[in-house]
């Protein structure tokens, strides 16, 4: 009887022995599982709150209210932005390419009280800026611009832009959406397939830093972004300053002169 019971005792740590550092194992790959779980959900963004639906696609000409008559070769897509529950489109926006190049936002009609990814501006002030650099700068200046005007002057005149990709600075969303910045990035960016560099990233942190700086300072600071004696223009348009605003968090204070 005490054989027994104590062969019972050394079978019963036998098996303790063995079921302890299964029971680790087991800890430690739940662990790893729960840990990989967290980095997949942190590092895969949800759903945009929006999407783009594609409404009408076709030459230029089929587009009157952009202006675009200039520019026949141009292919355009109008989309209607989207949200669930709302039965009317947040916003109209018109991308436009040439031959199989990449698409370039060039109009954003807002439908709502809130800045949403895009600010609203006459089609008339693009196209005419596009005929004046069109007319007066060489192809070899070089055009400093917010990164979306960027775009647009290139695609519309061919110029030499400093900042050629989507760089979404700053990423405008109204506060209900704040939570799914990294989703809507994710999204807007699978629009255009394009990917900055960290080197446009960092000019274009030095861009708009300068347009904060005294006169002469930011002409110098400008000035350090091109070749030296290269033609350069400057193109700051008035929505440009909300977006200043927004990607340096500094509080601006508009002086507007009237001249006679």
């Amino acid at each position: 009887m005490v054989a027994s019971t104590e062969s019972q005792r050394l079978d019963d740590g036998r098996w303790s022995d063995k079921l302890l550092p299964l029971l680790g194992i087991a800890l430690v790959t739940g662990g790893l599982v729960l840990l990989g779980w967290f980095a997949y959900l942190w590092f895969t963004p949800g759903e945009a709150p929006y999407q783009y639906r594609l409404i009408k696609e076709g030459e230029a000409k089929q587009f009157p209210e952009l202006e675009l008559e200039y520019w026949p070769d141009l292919t355009i897509n109008k989309y209607e932005v989207r949200t669930a529950g709302i039965d009317k489109p947040l916003a109209q926006a018109y991308f436009g390419r040439r031959d199989k190049g990449h698409s370039v936002m060039l109009n954003w009609s807002n439908n709502t009280a809130e800045a949403l990814i895009g600010l609203d501006r006459k089609p008339s002030e693009l196209t005419t800026l596009a005929e004046v650099i069109g007319k007066h700068a060489t192809p070899e200046s070089v055009i400093l611009a917010w990164w979306d005007t960027s775009r647009q002057i290139q695609l519309l005149t061919g110029r030499n832009t400093l900042f050629k990709t989507p760089l979404y600075e700053p990423l405008i969303v109204p506060a209900l959406w704040q939570e799914s910045q990294k989703a809507i990035l994710n999204y807007e960016q699978q629009m255009v397939t394009e990917k900055a560099s960290e080197t446009e990233r960092e000019q274009f942190k030095q861009f708009s830093e300068a347009l904060l700086l005294p006169p002469e300072e930011g002409v110098k600071r400008l000035r350090s972004l091109v070749k030296p004696g290269q033609e350069t223009l400057l193109v700051v348009h008035v929505t440009d300053l909300y977006k200043l605003d927004s990607c340096t968090r500094k509080s601006l204070v508009l002086r507007i002169r009237t001249f006679r």
